[in-house]
């Protein structure tokens, strides 16, 4: 029967001993994850007969490989096609709120540059809807420079506040 000559016991203190390894305490999860690690290297072998006993999984394989190979070019060409339909958007925020504006970054964010008038954002989004609120959330104290349709739909959400908040109180619901 094996021994081990060194013991930690619980609380961490190592004490040197010669006690027959069926006494060693054992993490609880062990016996479970060498019976996964079992089970897996069966599943394996399992496989690999089944592909000598059946040619066709083989083929298979190697159909889904040369498939995906001849994919690849597709998925990087969409890739660059979906990178080239990005919208760029350009935003000035003034002096106060610039620095909230470096803290509170946006996703869609891939350059600052200060200037006299305030910080000028650059963002790439795949539609201005996904920075739109972000935008709204600023203020008085941003103006988009581009593009010109999320200028629009600015001042249009703008104006649709105002109206809300000329109306009478009593006749808004």
């Amino acid at each position: 029967e094996p021994f081990v000559d060194r013991v930690v016991l619980r609380g961490g203190h190592e004490h040197e001993c010669r006690v027959p390894a069926a006494e060693q305490l054992v993490h609880p999860l062990r016996p479970l994850a060498e019976a996964l690690r079992h089970v897996a290297e069966a599943l394996e072998e399992l496989r690999q007969v089944a592909q000598q006993v059946d040619p066709r999984h083989a083929l298979e394989h190697a159909e889904q490989q040369a498939a995906a190979a001849a994919h690849e070019p597709e998925a990087r060409a969409g890739r660059r096609q979906e990178e080239a339909q990005r919208v760029v958007v350009r935003a000035l925020f003034d002096q106060e709120v610039a620095r909230w504006v470096r803290e509170s970054r946006s996703y869609f964010t891939v350059a600052e540059e200060e200037s006299a008038q305030g910080l000028l954002v650059t963002f790439q989004v795949r539609q201005e809807s996904e920075i739109l609120q972000w935008l709204l959330s600023w203020g008085r104290h941003v103006q988009v420079l581009e593009p010109e349709s999320l200028k629009r739909t600015i001042a249009e959400e703008a104006a649709a506040m105002l109206r809300n908040h000329q109306n009478d109180p009593g006749n808004c619901f």
